[in-house]
């Protein structure tokens, strides 16, 4: 059944990361608590590797995947109030489905790998370490810039927005839920 005008977050997880660690768990909270329905979205069967190794070719065989699960969720010829999370590959993966569905979409981003700015960024808060191996900090700047997008750089940060010193993460992830639920509050 279709959820028709109600506010659904949809959440794209990265490979490993997924809707149970910190990012993605405290996110969750803050869009429930903000009124929204949380829809998980998963994609079992796909590795690290095979990202590395056949993104592409991961990313179609995904994408059958979320168009499924979505199907019964997301209607795109209705009134929805839809907002994206996404963490890593699923930055990607939210934003094929975007593209396939011709929305604009508000989003939140954690941590976008480099193939992510190849569909453009918009209309989104992005979160990115500066030594996140994933994607390039200057290549993201350059497109957050020219599409106005608000980016967010934790120092020294790698691919799950952590260093090595627990407090310091803490302080970081404390700091990323507030800018994540200002830019929420504002948005909507």
């Amino acid at each position: 059944m279709k959820n028709k005008n109600q506010k659904l977050a949809i959440i794209f997880p990265g490979i490993g990361y997924h809707v149970d660690k910190p990012l993605l768990y405290y996110a969750r909270k803050i869009v429930t608590s903000l009124g929204y329905t949380c829809i998980c979205v998963s994609y079992p069967d796909l590795s690290k590797e095979e990202i590395k190794n056949r993104l592409q070719e991961s990313i179609q065989r995904v994408m059958k995947q979320v168009e499924e699960q979505l199907s019964d969720v997301v209607d795109t010829n209705q009134p929805q109030e839809l907002l994206f999370i996404s963490k890593s590959i699923g930055s990607v993966v939210s934003a094929e489905y975007r593209k396939r569905h011709n929305l604009k979409v508000p989003q939140v981003i954690y941590t976008p790998i480099q193939e992510t700015l190849t569909y453009g960024i918009e209309n989104a808060i992005v979160f990115h370490g500066t030594n996140d191996s994933w994607c390039n900090t200057e290549d993201l700047k350059e497109v957050c810039v020219k599409n106005n997008v608000s980016l967010q750089l934790l120092e020294n940060a790698n691919h799950s927005l952590e260093i090595e010193d627990v407090i310091i993460n803490i302080e970081y992830l404390k700091k990323i839920m507030e800018t994540t639920k200002s830019y929420l509050e504002k948005e909507f």
